[in-house]
């Protein structure tokens, strides 16, 4: 991260002092639910690589003491963002699904919402395109009938090859989550409990006594990165198209078609992405003792400057095009809700045929030797209601 991990739960505990009689507006509730949110996500980066520690040292009992811990920091922030109504995967199927003229027209609405939160597209766009998870939100909701259900998916996946000492089962990720994008599940868009007290509760999480250090963990120097939640897509890990231990995982027949360890976690993208974060561990969970340095993941090779550059410039040529073309569609949708479309349609018609008629003078003129200039003239007479000389 480009800043000290506890920076935010400084933030965090200075939000909490606020008086109680400052604590009724929506800006201080947003800002106290974003702040603690992003103090949880800052932890599951700490906790994800000692995971990835166990799995390496094939010690199951670590493994799922960690993975337990993982859990209860997805359902610790799935309900802390349930209390503010800007992190409501509700209001957003909601507004989607207001669009529909009937039943169907509706449920192909919500399609789309989930779409774009999730595969995006076909297969090819998704995975090809590395789209998957593109618009990802730590939203109520959305953590927990998708991301926990991704990684849920993921651990027993791997729980079970540290049991029986095989590699990972395969999981065919997108259609994991095609199946999640054509459901119709309904979610609430009212906020529920009480946004200080679940963010206070946050904060007495993060600031418990690191308990013992996972045996075998391996230090891993700090990497710089985006500031996001590894609960669900955003950090790359260094397993790329492995499995944490470090073997090929099955069924790879193309660069980057692996298992990613994300909050996507599927087959048929770079790997590394880590879907929705896991937060805050509960009182008995292991945690980093105040002032002990953060470890993430060590940074992955990176392409040269030059070729970052060029794809920069390219992704931002082909947005600017798509931005145009979508004025242009906006431009045109706009001009077909007008009222007056049928008398803009018809004045147009008129048009065309005067149009036409001096077309058909100017060439009988040419025939005929007569001066064009008098037909302009006679045409200009027309139109401001004088008769024909």
């Amino acid at each position: 991260m480009r800043y000290p991990a506890d920076s935010v739960l400084k933030a965090l505990d200075h939000l909490l002092k606020v008086k109680p009689g400052l604590r009724g507006s929506s800006a201080y509730r947003f800002d106290l639910v974003d702040t603690a949110r992003q103090a949880l996500a800052n932890r599951s980066r700490v906790l994800l690589p000692k995971i990835k520690a166990a799995y390496g040292a094939k010690d199951l009992a670590a493994f799922r003491k960690l993975t337990a811990q993982w859990r209860d920091g997805e359902r610790e922030l799935d309900a802390l963002v349930g209390s503010d109504p800007n992190f409501l995967l509700g209001n957003w199927l909601g507004a989607a699904r207001s669009w529909g003229a009937d039943e169907a027209e509706r449920d192909r609405y919500e399609y789309d919402a989930r779409s774009i939160l999730s595969v995006w597209g076909r297969r090819g766009t998704s995975e090809g395109g590395f789209l998957h998870d593109y618009a990802n939100r730590e939203w109520s909701g959305l953590i927990g009938e998708l991301y926990a259900r991704r990684w849920e998916a993921y651990f027993g996946s791997l729980e079970d090859a540290l049991v029986t000492g095989t590699v990972p089962r395969a999981i065919d990720w997108h259609a994991f989550e095609e199946e999640w994008a054509r459901r119709t599940t309904r979610h609430p868009s009212e906020p529920s409990g009480d946004p200080y007290a679940l963010a206070a509760g946050v904060a007495r999480t993060l600031a418990a006594p690191a308990a013992a250090a996972v045996k075998g963990a391996p230090a891993e120097p700090p990497r710089r990165g985006a500031v996001t939640s590894a609960f669900r897509g955003g950090l790359t890990l260094p397993w790329e198209s492995r499995y944490p231990s470090g073997e090929k995982a099955p069924g790879r027949s193309r660069p980057g078609a692996g298992t990613r360890f994300t909050g996507t976690h599927r087959s048929g993208a770079a790997a590394g992405a880590c879907p929705n974060s896991p937060a805050a561990a509960p009182s008995n969970a292991v945690r980093s003792a105040p002032g002990m340095s953060e470890t993430e993941p060590e940074r992955p090779e990176r392409p040269s400057a030059t070729l970052e550059l060029l794809t920069l410039l390219a992704a931002g040529a082909a947005d600017l095009a798509l931005d145009q073309l979508r004025q242009s569609a906006d431009r045109a949708q706009e001009a077909l809700r007008r009222s007056d479309l049928r008398e803009l349609l018809t004045d147009g018609v008129v048009e065309l045929r005067k149009r036409g008629e001096l077309a058909t003078r100017r060439a009988g003129a040419a025939a005929e030797h007569e001066n064009y200039l008098e037909i302009m003239a006679r045409r200009a007479a027309e139109r401001a209601g004088h008769p024909r000389a």
